[in-house]
């Protein structure tokens, strides 16, 4: 599982997005993508390309709110 910081301080404080399956036969998964903020995406994109992955890698989304 990695870690990628987004940056924004939306409702709870920092926001962050776990990344599942990075290194496995495991579906690419990101848990609490957090809600669209100026940088958010960049920041995401960015963070995915560090651990190897892309947007397009990603298979499940999980969120964590409504």
């Amino acid at each position: 599982m990695e870690r990628i910081r987004l940056g924004n301080a939306e409702f709870e404080g920092e926001n962050s997005v776990y990344v599942l399956g990075t290194a496995s036969v495991e579906p690419t998964t990101l848990i609490g993508t957090s809600v669209r903020a100026t940088g958010t995406l960049d920041t995401l994109r960015s963070g995915l390309a560090v651990v190897g992955q892309s947007l397009a890698d990603v298979e499940q989304v999980v969120t964590s709110a409504p």
